[in-house]
């Protein structure tokens, strides 16, 4: 089976379960050989598709929230959520959020103003381009800081659903029936405004979606397949390192750890920082340990708590009340997001 996680890793585009195993793993065995596998693997693992979210005027946001107000994992700009803590004492979230280009100095306004309220004792805020994620010798280049994505923000006005379709297949083993069902749970009737000049297909609605990422491969947005294992194991640990640069040992690490971790995330900052996301072994840390120790300025480690972040509810980005579609633009309504923070 791992044959068929790297080739699901290596594939160049999101087409759904059964059109990649037709295109990309059909060497691996017959199509029903490679359906069983999925079905053994669902338990174990999340297999989802990332894009590059600049183009679509949406910045990586991160924030680790130290000993959180119960209100924080209701953030709406948040797609993941993951509980952690910064020296075994303290718990810290790590909220991973998407945020539009143009309203991060208000939301970042909006999470300083929770803080002074009183909704944590410390803060950690890193703002980031799309990362990347390499498994053990999956053969990718070391990562590195990019060029600027092409914005297409013509395609939220031509393809609004696309905006959904990003932000509910991450961090969840995706397929594109259960993208559908998802979606159009979460939007009711309103999902027409997200279908201009399209017939909506209740029953077959998985074609809108079919389509919404086909429209994201052809403007160059697809970026791979993100693997996550969905269980805890007692043998791995995960590790987020938050603020090291280039002039911090960053890439000796990074290659060092390409070698001995199960999984390495990297999102790059704009001025050469960097937070990875790391799961291995105990040699992970030591190895960590060893880079970061003595580092000015000092490195934020968190070490991730795995079980109750799999039994925590997940986050949730609440695009029915940050995106116009009809208008194919993000807006910021202040009063609704502290509504739903406030009431939930």
């Amino acid at each position: 089976m791992q044959s068929y996680l790297e080739a699901l890793h290596a594939a160049p585009e999101f087409l759904g379960i059964r059109d990649f195993h037709r295109r990309f793993a059909r060497h691996l065995g017959h199509e029903r050989t490679l359906a069983r596998w999925r079905q053994a693997l669902r338990p174990m693992l999340r297999a989802f598709p990332s894009f590059t979210t600049e183009a679509l005027g949406l910045v990586h946001v991160h924030l680790v929230v130290v000993e959180p107000d119960a209100r924080w994992p209701s953030f709406p700009y948040a797609v993941e959520l993951v509980w952690a803590t910064p020296d075994l004492a303290r718990r810290a979230l790590y909220l991973h959020c998407l945020v539009p280009a143009g309203h991060v100095p208000v939301v970042l306004a909006l999470v300083q103003s929770l803080r002074e309220r009183g909704w944590c004792t410390d803060l950690a805020v890193f703002p980031s381009r799309s990362g990347s994620q390499h498994l053990r010798s999956c053969g990718h280049q070391n990562p590195g800081e990019e060029g600027r994505a092409v914005e297409q923000r013509s395609l939220l006005q031509r393809y609004p659903l696309v905006v959904p379709v990003v932000v509910e297949s991450w961090n969840r083993d995706a397929s594109l029936p259960g993208l559908w069902r998802i979606i159009h749970e979460r939007l009711g009737a309103a999902v027409r405004a997200y279908l201009p000049h399209r017939r909506l297909l209740i029953v077959n609605g998985k074609r809108h979606v079919k389509g919404a990422c086909q429209a994201l491969v052809d403007a160059g947005l697809f970026r791979q397949h993100v693997i996550r294992s969905a269980l805890p194991e007692e043998e791995v640990l995960e590790l987020l390192l938050v603020g090291m640069t280039t002039g911090d040992r960053l890439v000796e690490l990074i290659t060092a750890l390409r070698r001995i971790a199960a999984t390495m995330e990297t999102y790059w900052s704009t001025d050469g920082h960097a937070l990875l996301r790391i799961t291995g072994s105990i040699s992970v840390l030591n190895l960590v340990l060893d880079t970061v120790t003595g580092s000015v300025p000092v490195p934020l480690v968190f070490v991730v708590d795995r079980d109750q972040t799999r039994r925590a509810p997940p986050g949730r980005f609440c695009y029915e009340f940050l995106f116009d579609p009809k208008a194919g633009a993000w807006i910021f309504p202040r009063d609704r997001i502290m509504k739903h923070l406030t009431t939930r």
